[in-house]
């Protein structure tokens, strides 16, 4: 009876097969499955690394236009100034204006003391110190005329006194002209250090 539960002769074993088909899907995936994910895995990191340098690269042109453009803007800015700015060699010109400002209004100078410069590496300060005498509307006319001048020119301070009615009003003025040096923007060294003569300026008095 035992003879009649023995499989045939030459039919395949079922432990066979599973072993095959084991063995099968064992090298699917050792061969061809895993490797398959590892470049895909590959394929992935490196697609996201490009898209991240695109990013970035997007993101450093729009930086690099946005510093180019505040730069033409600085440019023109720089240019418009330097077009109006008087120069060392021209301020005489700026204190002809003055003089002409002073006479126009009824103010009479009893001091012009240009006391202090200081140069920096695009344009220089000029410290003026400027007394006189004259009405109280003159005087105002006067600083109205100054607050005017195409140059750059800076009220820093006005002082004015009364004496006597018979007596006219005394005023002392301080102002900083700003000249230009005829200096190249792009060409200047900014760690230069600055230079100063006179008294000091005008915030260390």
């Amino acid at each position: 009876m035992n003879g009649d539960l023995a499989p045939p002769k030459g039919q395949t074993k079922p432990w066979m097969i599973a072993a095959v088909l084991g063995g099968i899907v064992a090298a699917y995936l050792l061969l061809w499955f895993l490797p398959q994910q590892r470049q895909i895995q590959q394929l992935r990191e490196t697609l996201a690394a490009h898209q991240q340098h695109v990013l970035k690269q997007k993101q450093l042109s729009q930086l690099l236009a946005e510093t180019q453009a505040k730069l033409d803007e600085h440019r023109e800015v720089t240019s418009s100034w330097q077009a109006s700015a008087p120069t060392r060699d021209s301020l005489g010109k700026l204190f002809a204006e003055l003089s002409r400002a002073a006479e126009a209004t009824g103010v009479k100078f009893t001091r012009f003391d240009p006391s202090h410069r200081e140069t920096h590496q695009l344009l220089e300060e000029h410290d003026i110190v400027l007394a006189f005498q004259g009405t109280f509307a003159a005087a105002h006319d006067f600083v109205h005329r100054v607050e005017k001048l195409p140059e750059t020119v800076w009220v820093r301070q006005l002082q004015l006194s009364s004496g006597p009615p018979s007596e006219p009003l005394q005023g002392e003025l301080t102002l900083t002209i700003f000249a230009h040096r005829g200096v190249n923007s792009d060409q200047v060294d900014f760690n230069e250090p600055i230079e100063k003569e006179g008294e000091g300026s005008l915030a260390e008095r």
